[in-house]
């Protein structure tokens, strides 16, 4: 039957048709569970007779590899679950090679096809696949007899896959590494046994861990050496031949111990063993994972080691080493691997910079230049056009650049270039932006170009300017502009420069001064060129792109000739600026071009004349050209308010136009300067007013859309640019005119097109910034809101991410003025808490406009309304800005901080440059994280208070208020009574707040010294994290360095308690000896010490448990001994202190690192932002617990140099552990075991079989089990009164584990919290969780006590049993409590029972996650006792 069932399921395979296939994979889902039922039964151990013969079953396991062999992943799947039951059956009767179906299941990448492939590929089908052919490969290298050939290589193989299984438990994951590398070496010098293949499915597997911190750390293991593989280009040494046989030794003779060398070399595989596929596929597709994330901070577990390091970078080195080693190898596979992931679309651009980089690298190495195709060159330029586009400029910039210097380690394969594809690869390169600056990549691009044959460099650029006026080009076809801008770049990069062009130029704009010349497109080709030419400096000034001046200083006009071609150019864009039209047929309506869009035309023309006068500023006759255009235009606007429209819109273009190109009004010369400042008053008075009218010529509602539109847009330019003008004049006449405009421009708002926004802000701006600044009386509350609100809607209305900052930074420069942050009757306080609200709603650009603001608003008063905005400034020290994922950039062109969405190259960044006054991000250090920008304003606040003007008593009395307040915020139950998960609110308030107070320290004076001494210590007294505790010890050495006697009374009442917590001994302990042996420390906190007091204080210590606090008693006690009164004992002591050569040696190094580390660095707003970070973006400086333990390590490794193992750890500790282990086994050690074994074992967690999923998904639903394969017991446990993550991922955990029936949480969205995934791990998936509401626990325990549950509630009552005494009944739901409250009252008449943990310590509760496993495991070993079946 078993055949028969083949027999149909291999029809349609057989075919190889994916439509035959896809019919035939219902046929396999359905009989699957059907074959991996039978085959035990016919097979398994307790079948006493056959029904099949042995070539039966090896004609089966062959019609299931070759469903294996499809590239449907679905057939690779079913058919590795059922060759998991056969083999677990007939393994002996199965003769046939499973080898290659095993890999396919356990490879993530395989030849040209990469597998994992977010688009592609069900996560769990991959997963699940994986994980049979691992359990098939466990089965095969179990059998010896079957697989005589494999060797103990293949058992540490599975070994290590079934560890990077369990992913979530990091720990389980560093152990694999040795075995890894020692495979990677065997594969390297025997690749018969196991060639790369397997191993790169091996360190797949880890590089594409769902767990980041794992990918991080694999990524890192990898390209350090971790993996067995070099990272150096140079080819490691070759392993020393085998030992010869180890000698016996007699019966209870001792195996002769051999020294170690400390540093012994390890023996490599050569970086050549990898393929251009592993690398393309896995190792940066891993990477690309992160994100730009590629920061990894990691704190080793086993050696205490920080690994602090950026991925990218070590990628680019590796990357580098890789090329330069197998160049000469085969130099293909550097451009296959170049070609493969440069044009790849879902790699980050960063990613691809580091690409590039190697590959310049490599060429500084080996000085061979890669060979590469037009063809290739080409297809990434097309590439990189497109991408490029949504890049901020300046990492567009740095990209170009290092494509630029990679295009000089390469060489054109024959044929060359033809002139299209040259002047297509220029194109990718823009304009230099700024006159002064130009780009970096110009060098790279001539010495590429250079490179070319028939010296095309210097003999092609004035032939194809000359050809380009008369022809078209040949594919690849580009637009005029771009042929132009590419053309010009051609001759910047050649000897000719500007002589390439003019020729050129002249021979297009020569007759352009008749209105009939007869090739207007050869015309507006030279003019394109004209004006590409000064964008990339080569015209302009005298005609070379230079201007030159006589000895007063003036510059010198251009030639006459040149005058003449400028005159030409600047009519002939008049001139098309005339001819637009904004009333066009339906022709256009129904698909015109883009060029072809009168807006469009409008915009280009506009640009070219601003480039004629930036690049010739000294022609006379361009700029009585704009003077004419803006003034006629001007004349006619106010002389006929009755015109057509369509007038309207091609005038107000030519104001705006001539406005922005600086063109001055021909009143400006009169005598009386009231008379032109009423003219401009006048002007914008009549452009304001000028309203659209539609025209009955318009052939088409769309038509008059676009001439609407248009008329707003050049409507509001105008007055943008007209603003600027009157509100510059200090004229009182028009406060109440501004007010009115800022309303006016409000309304306006419906009618204005999205393009037009940014123009109505600035005009709006304008008006409420002169309005603030000189009004009489200051305005009122209402008036002022008012006045917001209306800017505030225009904001609202912008579309451009990147403008709304900009316009929001400018408005909030407005809001919080310093006239208006000075005013006491000004209340801007519920406006800034509305914008930090938004803030912390994706939108932190708020925030650190509004903060900046404030602050500076504050600074240029003297700092002194920054006491009436105290609560403010309080906020602003604890602010955490969210994380956005910016726009792909590359290196570090994008500001830090800033929320790129996207970029429009029409549009310039500077639109708000007159607003961009005041504290910056460039008041900050360069490498702060990105969500401290409000907290750095605020800390580089504090840092300038000394040096402020401030009156002293208010300067006083703000620091005071934030110094108690931040330590009173210390005391909150949630930091007092818990000590919160690193990167909780709560855990970054307290960070903060010390981070604060380390800057406010100097402010600590006498009238405040005993309120700051008694919280700190008070505080120092709680549990807290390392970092914290770090900040907390700068500050108190800071307040010693002050007010030594008033803190050293309260150090010494805390270090004199006989209950004292081990943490804070260690930091009481640090304090002192800092104190007493920095040369950092003040003379005042040096000698101000009652040394009796300080030997009474630290005598308990000296035999502390604790080694670092008992080291550092020691060293006390040695400064200390010889100052006091001598007796016996202090003499005696003291001796052996200063002449025991252990406590010599520690002793200098704690000596030198007091005197040498300087916390001054971490008192200051630099050392804040800028100290080291984990994976998280939490700071993690460099504690001095860690630094002093880190002394006392190295002393252990001086001093017993062949007592450690291979990574530093007391060989002692790693045998006692062996020990311990080996007892629970009941075996015992010998001192002749071969101490490298315990190497090689390391903690494994099988996979359950069941977990492979071979019942049918029907089956699974209708059954009892857990995915394990277990009977669910019938315990629910209901936690809907407990909201804390961590503890409802701890009873997931426990609930997985023992198999329950369910968990109920308060909210399902608590399974996607990362404290909750941190300590569920992976258990989450794997129980049922279901939501129910702390108002609907009525209801649910009603329910399930009708179906037969008992309610059993953990609570402390007066009839509460004790846990141990009571027997649950078999149906149980367990209540769990709040961990504040308890059970509500309310719910206790609806339990059956309450039970209790009897207790004998000094607290009276526990962890209610704690409560629950211990009654959990109470439930299952009564049943387990009672041999109960759910």
């Amino acid at each position: 039957m078993i055949i028969t069932i083949l027999d149909l399921i291999n029809i349609g395979v057989s075919k190889n048709s994916v439509l035959e296939i896809s019919s035939t994979l219902p046929i396999l889902h359905l009989f699957s569970p059907i074959l991996t039922r039978l085959i035990p039964s016919l097979y398994g151990s307790k079948s006493k007779s056959k029904f099949v013969s042995i070539a039966d079953a090896t004609s089966m396991a062959e019609k299931l590899t070759s469903l294996g062999s499809s590239s449907n992943l679905d057939c690779k799947n079913v058919a590795l679950g059922v060759l998991c039951v056969i083999h677990a059956e007939l393994t002996a009767l199965v003769p046939f090679d499973c080898f290659p179906y095993i890999k396919a299941g356990l490879c993530m990448y395989d030849g040209d096809e990469c597998w994992v492939s977010e688009d592609t590929l069900d996560n769990n089908t991959v997963q699940l696949m994986r994980r049979r052919a691992l359990h098939l490969l466990d089965l095969i290298v179990n059998n010896a007899n079957n697989n005589a050939n494999l060797n103990q290589s293949w058992t540490h193989y599975v070994a290590c896959f079934q560890s990077l299984e369990n992913e979530f438990q990091t720990h389980l994951v560093e152990q694999v590494w040795g075995l890894v590398a020692s495979l990677s070496l065997q594969c390297s010098t025997d690749p018969t046994i196991m060639g790369f293949d397997w191993i790169g499915a091996l360190v797949a597997r880890a590089l594409f861990s769902d767990n980041p911190t794992v990918r991080k750390l694999s990524l890192y293991r990898f390209m350090s050496n971790g993996v067995g593989i070099s990272n150096d280009y140079v080819p490691p040494p070759l392993p020393p031949p085998p030992l010869p046989p180890p000698q016996t030794t007699h019966q209870g003779q001792k195996k002769p111990k051999t020294k170690k060398a400390k540093n012994q070399p390890s023996f490599l595989a050569p970086i050549t063993i990898l393929t251009t596929k592993f690398f393309a596929q896995v190792v940066f597709k891993s990477l690309n994972s992160l994100s730009l994330n590629t920061h990894f901070e990691y704190i080793d577990d086993r050696t205490s080691s920080k690994i602090n390091c950026d991925l990218a970078s070590m990628l680019r080195d590796f990357l580098t080493s890789y090329l330069a080693a197998s160049f000469s190898l085969n130099p293909s596979h550097s451009t296959t691997l170049l070609t493969d992931l440069i044009v790849s679309p879902s790699l980050h651009l960063s990613l691809v910079q580091i690409l590039l980089e190697a590959f310049i690298n490599q060429y500084e190495i080996s000085k061979t230049r890669i060979s590469i195709s037009t063809h290739d060159v080409l297809a990434i330029c097309s590439d990189m056009k497109v991408r490029l586009k949504i890049v901020h400029p300046d990492a567009k910039i740095k990209f170009l650049n290092n494509f630029a210097k990679f295009l000089t380690t390469t060489e054109v394969a024959n044929p060359p270039p033809n002139p299209s594809q040259v002047l297509f690869l220029l194109s990718l390169f823009p304009s230099p932006l700024n006159p002064n600056s130009p780009f970096p990549f110009m060098d790279s691009l001539k010495q590429h170009l250079s490179n070319l044959p028939n010296d095309f460099l210097s003999k092609a650029p004035g032939s194809i300017a000359s050809a380009f006026l008369t022809m078209d080009f040949p594919a690849p076809k580009l637009p005029a502009s771009k042929t132009a801008q590419s053309i010009a770049l051609l001759a910047a990069l050649s000897p000719l420069q500007s002589s390439a062009l003019w020729a050129s130029i002249n021979k297009g704009l020569a007759s352009a001064h008749s209105s009939a010349y007869s090739d207007p497109v050869k015309t507006h080709k030279a003019l394109l060129l004209l004006i590409h030419g000064c964008e990339h400096l080569i015209l302009g000034g005298s005609g070379n792109g230079e201007l030159v001046v006589n000895n007063k200083n003036d510059m010198l006009p251009p030639h006459p000739s040149i005058e003449l071609l400028l005159a030409n150019a600047s009519n002939l864009i008049f001139d098309e600026l005339n001819k637009i039209t904004f009333i066009v047929d339906e022709q256009f309506n129904n698909g015109a071009k883009q060029q072809n869009n009168p807006l469009s035309n409008i915009l280009n023309y506009s640009k070219y004349l601003d480039v004629l006068v930036t690049h010739f500023p000294n022609s006379g006759t361009i700029s009585s050209s704009v003077n004419k255009l803006l003034n006629s235009s001007i004349d006619k606007l106010t002389a006929t308010a009755t015109a057509t429209s369509t007038d309207h819109v091609t005038l107000l273009s030519c104001c705006s136009i001539a406005l922005s190109c600086g063109g001055e009004f021909e009143f400006d010369t009169i005598t009386d300067p009231n008379l032109s400042k009423d003219k401009i008053v006048e002007i914008f008075k009549s452009v304001r007013g000028l309203e659209f009218v539609s025209s009955a010529s318009a052939s088409s509602s769309s038509s008059e859309q676009n001439a609407r539109s248009s008329f707003q847009l050049f409507k509001w330019e105008t007055l943008a640019q007209l603003s600027q003008l009157i509100f510059s004049i200090n004229d009182s006449n028009l406060v109440d005119y501004s007010f009115e405009l800022v309303n006016f421009a409000a309304g306006e708002l419906s009618a204005t097109p999205t393009n037009a926004i940014k123009y109505l802000f600035e005009t709006s701006m304008c008006a409420a910034e002169f309005y603030i600044n000189n009004s009489t009386t200051y305005p009122s509350d209402v008036t002022l809101k008012s006045l917001f609100s209306a800017m505030w809607a225009t904001i609202e209305e912008e579309e451009k991410a990147w403008r709304k900052k900009g316009m929001v930074t400018a408005y909030c420069q407005v809001v919080f003025s310093s006239r208006n942050v000075s005013n006491k009757t000004c209340n801007l306080k519920p406006l800034f808490k509305e914008l930090m609200e938004m803030a912390a709603t994706k939108k932190p650009y708020m925030g650190r406009a509004a903060s900046s603001a404030l602050i500076t608003s504050c600074m240029k008063n003297g700092g002194e309304p920054a006491v009436g905005y105290r609560d403010q400034l309080f906020d602003l020290l604890l602010h955490k800005e969210p994380k956005v994922k910016l726009v792909e950039c590359v290196g570090e062109g994008i500001e830090k901080g800033e929320n790129f969405i996207e970029h429009d190259d029409n549009e310039e960044d500077n639109d708000n440059d007159n607003v961009n006054e005041g504290l910056t991000t460039d008041s900050l250090p360069d490498e702060y994280p990105q969500t401290a920008t409000v907290r750095g304003f605020a800390l580089f606040f504090l840092e300038w208070l000394p040096a402020s003007d401030m009156n002293d008593e208010t300067k006083r009395e703000l620091v005071e208020y934030l110094i108690l307040k931040l330590l009173d915020l210390n005391f909150h139950k949630e930091l007092s009574e818990n000590n919160p998960m690193t990167g909780t609110v709560w855990f970054l308030k307290k960070l903060y707040s010390f981070q604060a107070l380390c800057l406010l320290s100097r402010f600590v004076s006498p009238r405040i010294a005993d309120q700051v001494a008694d919280k700190l210590f008070d505080i120092m007294e709680f549990m807290t994290h390392g970092p914290i505790r770090f900040y907390m010890e700068c500050f108190a050495i800071q307040c010693f360095n002050l007010e030594a006697s008033t803190f050293s009374k309260r150090l010494f009442s805390k270090l004199h308690k006989n209950k004292c917590s081990s943490q804070l001994q260690s930091s009481l302990l640090i304090i002192l000896g800092y104190c007493i042996c920095s040369d950092e420390a003040s003379e005042k906190a040096r000698t101000n010490w009652d040394l009796e007091e300080v030997i009474s204080g630290i005598a308990p210590w000296l035999g502390s448990t604790q080694g670092f606090n008992r080291a550092c008693a020691q060293l006390l006690a040695h400064e200390v001994l010889p100052k006091v009164e001598q007796t016996p004992y202090t003499r005696r002591l003291f001796s052996y202190l200063e002449e025991n050569p252990e406590m010599k040696n520690l002793r200098k190094k704690q000596l030198k690192f007091f005197g040498n580390f300087s916390i001054a660095g971490s008192l200051t707003m630099n050392g804040i932002l800028t100290a080291p970070r984990d994976s998280e973006d939490l700071p993690m400086p460099n504690t001095l617990v860690e630094i002093l333990k880190t002394s006392m390590q190295s002393l252990y490794e001086e001093m017993h140099p062949d007592e450690l193992d291979a990574v530093g750890i007391p060989l002692w500790k790693v045998l006692e552990k062996e020990k311990a282990v080996r007892a629970l086994l009941g075996e015992e050690m010998n001192d002749s075991d071969d101490e490298d074994e315990f190497s090689t074992l390391f903690q494994r967690k099988i996979l359950p079989f069941d977990l492979l999923d071979l019942k049918s998904t029907e089956l699974a639903k209708n059954s009892r089990s857990n995915a394990a394969g277990n009977v669910k017991q019938q315990m629910i446990v209901c936690a809907s009164l407990i909201d804390k993550a961590p503890n409802l991922g701890g009873l997931a955990r426990t609930c997985e584990i023992f198999a329950l029936d369910k968990l109920i949480v308060p909210d399902l969205k608590v399974k996607k919290m990362d404290n909750f995934k941190a300590v569920s791990v992976s258990a989450g998936d794997w129980v049922d969780i279901e939501a129910v509401r702390e108002e609907d626990l009525v209801e649910f325990l009603l329910k399930h006590r009708t179906l037969g549950y008992s309610i059993v509630a953990l609570e402390q009552t007066s009839k509460s049993m004790p846990l141990h005494e009571f027997e649950f009944p078999l149906k149980t739901v367990l209540l769990l409590g709040d961990e504040q409250r308890g059970i509500p009252v309310e719910l206790l008449p609806l339990v059956d029972t309450c039970v209790e943990i009897p207790q004998r310590g000094v607290t009276r509760s526990l962890n209610v996650h704690v409560t629950g496993a211990l009654a959990i495991w109470e439930y299952s070993k009564q049943k387990m006792l009672k041999g109960a079946q759910c």
